[in-house]
């Protein structure tokens, strides 16, 4: 793997729940969101897999949801334990690119964080310029891209991550992937402060 694995990079959360298939963290921050952003971390682009992590950014509080367990009967246990996520947190819901949160969960969102800037793009194609969809890290960049030393694994990186968890049990990998989806997390409630583009 090209970045290396920073054991820093959870300790600020709290650890509210570790049972024998998931772990709950949770992280305090200065501001508060009406609604719920939610991020997921899965170990395919594209069904079929399985949802790794649901992390959750509602009021001044993001909340993630980690599978530690990678046997089949922890993937079933997983999903029993979060099927009534969409219950538990407050619309409305946001995610960056709701279409794949959409077809994961089978839950409807109410506002896809990257339409503006998918539409953009088209508006750009129809005016001659090639512009690709953006990332939710190319739009807003975190302060740690900056520096060298601390370098964030990426969501194509999140499979890899996982494959090696399950071999060794290491939970360096894990954190890691926790790190990264509380990362996308917090870029995604950037974007709300663009909300006239929404409305």
């Amino acid at each position: 793997m090209q970045n290396t694995l920073n054991t820093q990079n959870t300790q600020n959360m709290q650890n509210t729940l570790n049972t024998l298939n998931m772990q709950k963290l949770e992280l305090k921050l200065p501001i508060h969101i009406q609604g719920t952003v939610v991020d997921l971390e899965t170990t395919a682009f594209a069904l079929p897999g399985d949802i790794l992590t649901y992390g959750f950014l509602t009021g001044d509080t993001i909340t993630v949801f980690q599978r530690t367990d990678a046997s089949a009967q922890g993937k079933l246990d997983f999903e029993e334990e979060m099927k009534k996520w969409p219950e538990q947190f407050p619309r409305p819901f946001y995610s960056y690119n709701a279409e794949f949160e959409e077809k994961w969960t089978g839950v409807k969102f109410d506002f896809d964080l990257m339409k503006p800037w998918r539409d953009e793009c088209s508006r750009s194609e129809a005016n001659g310029l090639k512009v690709k969809w953006p990332k939710v890290s190319e739009l807003v960049s975190a302060p740690h891209d900056y520096f060298a030393k601390q370098k964030e694994f990426l969501g194509h990186q999140v499979p890899l991550l996982w494959q090696q968890y399950a071999q060794s049990g290491e939970q360096d990998f894990l954190k890691e992937i926790i790190f990264h989806n509380v990362c996308d997390l917090k870029r995604e409630a950037c974007l709300l402060f663009w909300k006239e583009k929404y409305w």
